[in-house]
């Protein structure tokens, strides 16, 4: 029995180990990515609520293999808290916004403000297509 022991634990040590390495790697987020950001207000209608629910989902049905890996991203930022206020300068945002960010090697490298969604309100279906083309193109 001592000497099945002395056999295992090595086999059982190295498992230990890479499962370890791949648990710590999956747990950090991609150099590149793209961050999707939906700002809102703290006082919200019926509308903004209906925009980032919307903006979720697209990003549920559309890219779960992707937010698993973390090479895409959701943000919920309320620019009205002091700390995040300078989100409106950063993306010159008007009105509450869907903003998409690409970043390569770990740095933000080009963003995009999708001011189309407010005008698609009314029909979700064309406006998850809009947030997802979006998403895509900036995920090549």
């Amino acid at each position: 029995m001592k000497c099945m022991h002395k056999s295992v634990m090595p086999i059982v040590t190295l498992l230990f180990l890479v499962f370890s390495f791949v648990v710590v790697r999956a747990d950090q987020a991609p150099d590149d990515k793209v961050v999707v950001y939906y700002f809102h207000r703290t006082i919200r209608c019926h509308s903004c609520n209906l925009l980032e629910d919307i903006t979720r989902e697209t990003i549920r049905l559309c890219f779960e293999r992707e937010a698993a890996k973390g090479s895409v991203e959701l943000k919920i930022v309320n620019m009205d808290e002091p700390d995040k206020a300078h989100f409106i300068k950063d993306f010159k945002l008007p009105y509450q916004s869907i903003v998409i960010e690409k970043h390569e090697k770990g740095k933000a490298a080009t963003w995009k403000r999708l001011d189309r969604a407010w005008v698609m309100m009314d029909t979700q279906n064309k406006m998850m297509a809009y947030i997802e083309s979006e998403i895509k193109n900036l995920l090549k």
